[in-house]
């Protein structure tokens, strides 16, 4: 008989290093709460031992958790994220964490790209696959390490503001594709799963993630709404009419909070080591009860690496191991965020397809599985060092597509490289790249 199965998912939204000056805390202060304060060291650590507003002990109180110690503690730079994945690539460390299986914790890292902006006031790590790159190398230089690296956006501010939250990906388009298309084409890689910037999901992207990515982990349905100025009626990221589960649901066309008829299945996923839906004991205590009722449920959170990760991880473990005596019969796993996928969907072969370049036409047949994707993501290369992506000609049979190279799209003597995915609706994919 199959144990109740409770699978431990952890995503990191990974951004690289970030850095905050003090005039920059006061800023978001004012921008936040309306609040003047001299932005010096002092009043810093007035606001954060719950003194800024003494008139008001429940907003001096929720100043003080907002820009805690821990929430303005920064991995600034590049040396800063080395000290700490130092650690966190470690085996000692990962072999502090096991399941009921006896296997190491894992991690999702969702990567993002900067792509440039008009100005660099947060020290981001710019350029396109800069941060994917250096995930990869970490996790070269740790083989037995099973983690993975999944896919993380943020749009571009319409005011083009460096530092702007933003949920538009129609104004995002033109980069949104080709950090896609870079990574395939010099990774040999293509998502499965998706983490959105600022936890927001509108129309736009809802109907993007339907197209490519079998699952995402954006749902943050949370009992208690912020109260914080800038996060109020759902903006960034409104959740507030999502189911409560810890299963996922398949989306409605026309409601991404609400279970439907699409095919892609979104997870809960709640926050740590950030200022609002955080994630709670009571929470990894639902997670268990739903394991136990239902045979399996997905405990998935996330950070960032921006900040230390570790207290976040070693937080999970410590519920995780107060909560296993109440739930005997259950068995705790940790997975990757395209093991998940995998564990819930209809067990079917690995997609696979085949490529064939000849002249200017480029052929993609299907070989095995059933396609997610609408049809094959295409990446392009020019020999300009510029990358593109492109929509594919359906072929005569189902299963076949086709795309031309000539003066309406970029004369095959232009091209370097060529690269083509597709994800399959059990979350596998298939990347093939070639050199033309």
């Amino acid at each position: 008989m199959t144990k109740p199965t409770l699978y431990v998912v952890h995503c990191v939204d990974t951004e690289g290093p970030l850095d905050e000056t003090l005039q920059a805390t006061f800023d978001r202060i004012a921008a936040i709460y309306g609040l003047d304060f001299e932005p010096t060291q002092e009043n810093l650590l007035i606001i954060q031992a719950g003194q800024g507003v003494p008139s008001d002990p429940k907003l001096s109180s929720e100043l003080a958790e907002v820009f805690s110690s821990e929430n303005l503690s920064y991995n600034r730079t590049l040396e800063e994220l080395d000290e700490m994945n130092d650690v966190v690539f470690s085996n000692a460390y990962r072999s502090r964490f096991v399941d009921d299986r006896g296997k190491k914790w894992r991690i999702s890292w969702f990567c993002m790209d900067h792509l440039p902006y008009p100005s660099n006031p947060r020290n981001k790590h710019l350029g396109l696959g800069q941060i994917h790159d250096y995930y990869n190398r970490r996790l070269a230089g740790n083989p037995s390490i099973s983690d993975e690296i999944q896919f993380h956006f943020h749009p571009r501010s319409i005011a083009n503001d460096p530092i702007a939250a933003a949920t538009s990906y129609g104004n995002s388009y033109p980069e949104l594709l080709s950090t896609l298309a870079f990574r395939l084409i010099n990774f040999g890689w293509f998502p499965v799963a998706f983490r959105p910037g600022f936890h927001s999901i509108r129309p736009d992207s809802h109907l993007f993630l339907e197209q490519w990515f079998p699952i995402d982990f954006s749902n943050q349905f949370h009992e208690e709404e912020s109260s914080q100025p800038d996060l109020g009626g759902g903006r960034f990221g409104d959740w507030r009419f999502a189911p409560a589960s810890w299963r996922g649901y398949r989306p409605s066309l026309v409601d991404y909070q609400q279970p439907g008829e699409l095919r892609r299945r979104t997870f809960r996923c709640l926050n740590l080591g950030t200022r609002h839906r955080l994630l709670s004991k009571q929470h990894v205590r639902q997670t268990f009860t739903e394991a136990v009722q239902l045979g399996a449920a997905v405990l998935a959170f996330t950070d960032h690496d921006f900040r230390d990760i570790r207290p976040d991880i070693e937080k999970v473990n410590s519920w995780l191991d107060e909560l296993r005596s109440e739930f005997p019969t259950a068995e705790v796993r940790f997975a990757t965020a395209s093991e998940v996928g995998k564990i819930f969907a209809e067990e079917q072969p690995e997609i696979a397809f085949s490529v064939n370049l000849e002249a200017k036409r480029l052929e993609v047949r299907l070989e095995r599985g059933s396609p997610f994707s609408h049809q094959p993501f295409l990446a392009i290369k020019t020999t300009e060092d510029t990358y593109h992506s492109d929509n594919f000609d359906r072929g005569t049979r189902p299963g076949e597509w086709h795309y031309t190279f000539d003066e309406t799209t970029f004369p095959l003597s232009s091209v370097a490289q060529v690269g083509v995915a597709m994800t399959g609706e059990n979350a596998s994919v298939h990347t093939v790249v070639i050199d033309t």
